[in-house]
């Protein structure tokens, strides 16, 4: 009987353990998705800054983030995160946080389109075009990211030529 009772006791404790690490979790999920609502919110009214604050905080709040609804909203803030530094054009930062955010979902369209974006911007015009072309695999009605695409082959063809000439000088 005093087995049994210890058993349960430690079956008691664990469960209870499992039930504040699942409530912590979800207070968790709700902190990063209020984070997210008012960056979203500051972003649409143009505050750059406050809306990566916002990003910024939420990212912190779930930054340990294992299970797979806490990573898709990893990866929805780290790309909206991206957008902000892109436009601000800190491109190097906004490749690091898409590259982090398909980490945490490599199924997320929007972060291989501005990884592209911000690659373009970096002059690896071959990795752009390679994430572009996976954005649009997983979005195929893109209508930007095939701009985008486009915008990169351009870019690719100017630089071939720029490349043909200075060949051709050095003759």
């Amino acid at each position: 009987k005093v087995e049994r009772a210890k058993k349960a006791e430690s079956e008691d404790k664990e469960s209870a353990l499992l039930k504040k690490k699942a409530e912590e979790r979800l207070l968790q999920l709700g902190e990063a998705r209020r984070e997210k609502a008012e960056g979203n919110d500051k972003f649409k009214a143009k505050d750059l800054k406050g809306a990566e604050a916002c990003y910024s905080r939420a990212l912190t709040v779930i930054s340990d983030a294992t299970d797979k609804e806490m990573l898709h909203e990893k990866c929805l803030v780290l790309s909206n995160r991206a957008l902000i530094h892109i436009q601000l054009k800190r491109f190097t930062q906004a490749e690091a946080d898409c590259t982090a955010a398909i980490e945490a979902n490599g199924s997320w369209a929007k972060a291989h389109h501005r990884r592209g974006v911000a690659r373009a911007q970096l002059g690896d015009l071959g990795g752009a075009l390679n994430d572009l072309e996976k954005a649009i695999k997983l979005e195929p009605d893109s209508s930007s990211t095939l701009d985008e695409i486009r915008r990169v082959k351009q870019l690719q063809t100017k630089q071939r030529q720029q490349q043909q000439q200075q060949q051709l000088l050095l003759l």
